[in-house]
């Protein structure tokens, strides 16, 4: 019971510091967004800011947000926001049954008790942007459960976003790995990834191709800035130990 309440207490003082931050300002209110499935629930937190409670006796493993923000000149940008179980060794779930999680402008953080952000988000970047538009929604969508199960519109095409992060994972460790074994250039080689031609662009998501290029770089990128042999060695290794995807079945 104490351990429960001391969650209670840290969600409550979050969600309290939002508000007294944003108190005597004028603040946008976005729209709670719509569940794509009915064992997940999501309530206002604050203006922008909610809860997505996970009713189902099954764990979500991956969750993916699209923020579209209209700025005063009508002008429309979509950010997303994106955590799953697969970006890291540690392999947990994002929002176990029974779990709360935390969606904002400021990222997806876990209602834990260390109450850990996850996920990528725009920051106090996008948090800005919100407070000078002219309109602001966000929507759930895609949530993936623990036997692959995915729910939502999936615009953003997570499930291809998920596996092609992990083969762009494998490309650069058998790319570093061949080349130190060589007697290569490892930072000639990862420049060579990192400036490689990208895939011609897209109009919605991206195609499996452009996700692979896209990873490749990001990759190479912070195998890049880990100039001591000791510590590429480490990231070489976090690149081959991250999961490996499961199969994924799209619900509606």
């Amino acid at each position: 019971m104490a351990y429960k309440t001391v969650i209670t207490i840290l969600v409550c003082g979050i969600v309290l510091s939002i508000l007294v931050v944003r108190q005597g300002k004028a603040q946008m209110t976005v729209p709670i967004p719509v569940s794509p499935h009915p064992n997940v629930h999501i309530k206002r937190g604050s203006e922008d800011t909610f809860f997505v409670s996970n009713e189902d006796p099954r764990d979500i493993i991956g969750i993916c947000a699209l923020w579209t923000i209209v700025d005063q000149s009508g002008k429309s940008t979509t950010a997303t926001q994106m955590a799953d179980r697969f970006q890291s060794r540690l392999n947990s779930s994002i929002i176990p049954a029974n779990g709360k999680l935390i969606l904002g402008p400021q990222g997806l953080m876990a209602v834990t008790p260390a109450m850990s952000s996850m996920g990528n988000g725009a920051g106090t970047g996008m948090a800005d942007r919100i407070k000078q538009a002219q309109s602001v929604t966000v929507s759930i969508d895609a949530i993936i459960f623990q036997d692959g199960e995915l729910w939502g519109p999936n615009l953003h095409r997570t499930d291809d976003e998920i596996v092609q992060r992990k083969l762009a994972a494998t490309d650069i460790s058998q790319v570093a790995r061949q080349t130190m074994a060589s007697g290569g250039d490892l930072k000639a080689a990862l420049e060579a990834v990192k400036s490689a031609p990208y895939p011609q662009p897209y109009r919605s998501a991206p195609s499996p191709q452009q996700y692979r290029a896209k990873w490749r770089q990001q990759w190479a990128i912070m195998l890049l800035m880990e100039p001591d042999p000791q510590r590429a060695e480490k990231r070489i290794e976090y690149f081959e130990a991250l999961p490996e995807p499961i199969a994924f079945t799209a619900r509606q």
